[in-house]
Order: structure tokens, then sequence, then C-alpha cells
């Protein structure tokens, strides 16, 4: 997936060098917690793997108390846009809001981080979808 700019990130093209680098060169972690981080995934994918494949959240999550926001990347293969705009149109909620990113994957926080941000500050904050792809009842 990565090959072809669906993976991760759009123009990420390795792991390796998309995220093990750069999270072993980030200043901002202690050695210990950049270890943590890959025994972390390493833990987790064992231990959550195969309970992740056999759930189906279209049928554990159909309502929810709380706004909802999906945040998509156009060209992610992970979690993809269609499918994760069918689902959100299948649950109930008090606000839903569905955002594209036009040139993301499956990181658009880190892809588009001033499209993020103002979406974060403008709807998230104040539970409104005016930013949102259309307007999507709860």
């Amino acid at each position: 997936m990565h090959g072809i700019g669906c993976g991760t990130t759009h123009d990420m093209r390795s792991v390796f060098t998309g995220v093990f680098l750069p999270v072993w060169q980030c200043r901002a972690y202690t050695l210990s917690e950049k270890i943590d981080i890959w025994r972390g995934l390493s833990f987790s994918r064992g231990f959550l793997w195969d309970r992740f494949l056999r759930t189906d959240l279209t049928r554990e999550i159909t309502a929810l108390d709380l706004p909802v926001y999906f945040l998509s990347g156009e060209h992610d293969l992970t979690a993809n846009n269609a499918m994760s705009k069918t689902f959100l149109a299948q649950i109930k909620a008090p606000t839903k809001g569905f955002y594209t990113f036009r040139n993301s994957a499956h990181s658009p926080l880190f892809e588009e981080p001033m499209l993020s941000r103002k979406i974060l500050t403008q709807d998230v904050v104040s539970r409104e979808t005016s930013l949102s792809d259309e307007a999507t009842p709860g």
C-alpha cells in the first residue's frame, strides 16, 4: 500500500523511513518511550488482531450520545473513504461530520495539519459541521 500512496501517508513509501526513523529522531520522546512505542505495537497486534478482524463495527456501534466526526483521507485504503462515509451515515448521533482530506491517505492529521486544526477548532469545539463534506443529520 505504501508503494502506491495509500498507506500510512500518501507520500510514504516505507514504514521504516516514514515512521520508524522519524520516531527515533524525535527529541520529544525519551529512549525508553521510543522503545515502548514499538513494544506496544507488537503487544497490541498480537493480543488484539484476531478480535479486531472478527469485530463488525457497523453492527457494534449503531448509536452514540456524543458528536461524531470522521476525518478521512481520500487515498486511504486501510480505512476506505467510501466505506467510512457509509458507516457514519448509519450511526445515530446528535452531530455528525465527515471530512475528506484530498491529499491524504491514512494519517490526515499529519498530512494536512492546517486543515485538521481548522476542523478541530472550528467544528469539533463548537459541535458543528460547517466545514464537513455535506450536512449530515444525526
